[in-house]
C-alpha cells in the first residue's frame, strides 16, 4: 500500500477539522470528528439520575446557549423512539479539574452555579442509525433559558444535570438504553476506535448463523495495534484447522465469489494477512493483532475478515465489513470526568468516571 495514496484522505480530515463551525465546542474536543469507543445511557436514559461533567478543555471564553449529546453509531443499527425527560441543568466554574473531580457533588460546583435551565420537560427526537460514525449532528439538543458566559483562560466547566423523570415508547419514569455517544479516556492516552459496522456476512456449511467482525484500532503511546473479534467463521476440526484472514481495502468494492454466491468480499483487494493461530471448534478467532504501520491522524480504511481451511470441506466464509479510522492519542492527563447517581439524584455523592458522554457547547 503506497503511503501517497493515503494522504488525500488525512488531508481532507484536517480540512474538516479547520472548518468546523467556531461557535460549537465538542468535549472531549478530540471526539469532534471520531466516535467514542462506548455508549451511555447518562444521563438521558434514567429516570432519577444526577451527573455532573467536569471540562478542561472548553477553550476561550465565550457564551455557552445550551448543550447536546449526538447518538452513539456503533450499537444500535434501529430506530430509537423519541422521548422527553424532565430536567435541570446547572453550569459553573468548578474549582476541580477532570483529573481531581470529587465523589461528592458539591465538591464540584463553583462559587457561583447558574441555573442555565430550570427544571424543565425536554423533547428528544427519533432517529434511525447514522449512516456513519460518528452521527453528523449532536440530534439531542438542551437549549439553556440563561446563556452562561465562560471565562476561558484554562478553566473547569462543571455541568450538572438533575433528572427528575422521563416520559417513553415504554410508559413514563422509566429506566431505557438511550445509546449516547460516549469514550472511554485512558490514563497514557490510548485510544480505542470502534469500526463501523456494515454489509452482510455468510454462513458456514451448515451453520445458521453467519459471520460477523467486531474491529478496532487501537492508539496507544507505543504504536498502533488492530482488536479483532470473529465469531461464527469456519470452524476447526480435528486434522483439519481453519484459519482466518483479514482483508484492508481503500474503497468498498463489492466481489460476489463465483461458487458461494451468499459471500461477498466487500473492501477493494489492497491488503490481506493470514492471523496467526486457528479457529477454535465454533469457528471464533479473538486477539489483537500488535505493531501496525503508523497511518496518517483520520485515515479510514475499508476492512473484513475472511476464514476457511486449506483441506477437508475447504468451505469459506466472509464476515460483515467496517470501516476503520485512524484516531489520535488522547489527552494526558484526561480532559473530561463525569460523576454520577444513577438511581437517586438526591444523593450527595456518585460514582467517579473517565467515560464521559460525548458533549458539544453550542
Amino acid at each position: 500500500m503506497e503511503p501517497r495514496r493515503l494522504l488525500p484522505a488525512a488531508a481532507a480530515w484536517f480540512c474538516a477539522a479547520a472548518c468546523l463551525p467556531a461557535q460549537s465546542q465538542v468535549s472531549p474536543a478530540d471526539r469532534a470528528l471520531f466516535e467514542g469507543s462506548s455508549s451511555t445511557n447518562y444521563p438521558l436514559g434514567r429516570h432519577d439520575c444526577r451527573l455532573q461533567t467536569l471540562h478542561d478543555d472548553i477553550g476561550q471564553a465565550r457564551q455557552i446557549q445550551g448543550h447536546a449529546y449526538r447518538r452513539d453509531a456503533i450499537n444500535l443499527r434501529d430506530t430509537l423512539a423519541a422521548w422527553q425527560t424532565d430536567l435541570e441543568v446547572t453550569l459553573s466554574v468548578s474549582p476541580r479539574t477532570a483529573q481531581q473531580a470529587s465523589a461528592t457533588f458539591a465538591d464540584n460546583v463553583g462559587t457561583n452555579p447558574i441555573v442555565v435551565l430550570p427544571r424543565t420537560r425536554v423533547s428528544f427526537p427519533a432517529t434511525q442509525r447514522p449512516a456513519a460514525a460518528p452521527a453528523s449532528d449532536f440530534a439531542f439538543r438542551i437549549p439553556y433559558a440563561t446563556p452562561f458566559a465562560w471565562p476561558g483562560g484554562g478553566a473547569t466547566l462543571c455541568i450538572d444535570v438533575s433528572v427528575s423523570g422521563n416520559l417513553t415508547a415504554s410508559g413514563p419514569n422509566r429506566n431505557f438504553t438511550a445509546y449516547l455517544d460516549a469514550h472511554e479516556l485512558a490514563a497514557d492516552g490510548t485510544c480505542v476506535q470502534p469500526g463501523y459496522r456494515f454489509g452482510q456476512g455468510c454462513a458456514a456449511a451448515g451453520a445458521s448463523r453467519t459471520h460477523t467482525a467486531v474491529l478496532e484500532l487501537i492508539q496507544g503511546p507505543g504504536g498502533l495495534d488492530l482488536g479483532i473479534t470473529s465469531r461464527d467463521g469456519v470452524p476447526s476440526a480435528t486434522g483439519n484447522p481453519a484459519f482466518t484472514a483479514v482483508i484492508v481495502g481503500l474503497a468498498v468494492a463489492p466481489v460476489t465469489i463465483a461458487w458461494k454466491t451468499e459471500c461477498q468480499i466487500l473492501p477493494s483487494l489492497d491488503a490481506s494477512v493470514t492471523l496467526t493461530g486457528t479457529n477454535d471448534q465454533n469457528g471464533d478467532w479473538v486477539g489483537t493483532v500488535q505493531g501496525l504501520s503508523a497511518l496518517p491522524i483520520g485515515q479510514p480504511l475499508q476492512v473484513q475478515l475472511a476464514s476457511g481451511q486449506l483441506a477437508g470441506t475447504a468451505d469459506l466464509t466472509l464476515s460483515d465489513a467496517s470501516v476503520l479510522v485512524a484516531p489520535p492519542l488522547g489527552p494526558a492527563p484526561r480532559s473530561v470526568a463525569r460523576v454520577a447517581a444513577g438511581s437517586d439524584r438526591t444523593s450527595p455523592t456518585g460514582a467517579v468516571s473517565f467515560s464521559v458522554p460525548v458533549v458539544e457547547l453550542f
